[in-house]
């Protein structure tokens, strides 16, 4: 089982794959799945302190914010 945090990190990691793949393939159904991730980590960003932690909306947390940080670069 995973621990608490991991969501967070497979979901950041996982919107990388999405946008990579998109870029590579141009697929309107990955380019769809791709955004909503993207939406998900910006709706999930803290309103106070602009980070990401282990759930949404909680302060940032430096290992966490890398990954949603390279999830929007690699968009």
């Amino acid at each position: 089982m995973l621990g608490d945090g991991a969501a967070m990190y497979d979901h950041g990691l996982a919107s990388i794959a999405l946008c990579e793949c998109y870029g590579m393939t141009g697929d309107k159904l990955v380019g769809r799945a791709a955004q909503a991730a993207l939406n998900f980590i910006m709706e999930s960003q803290d309103p106070a302190g602009g980070g990401w932690r282990y759930t949404p909306r909680q302060a940032g947390d430096t290992s966490v914010v890398g990954w949603q940080v390279m999830a929007l670069k690699s968009a």
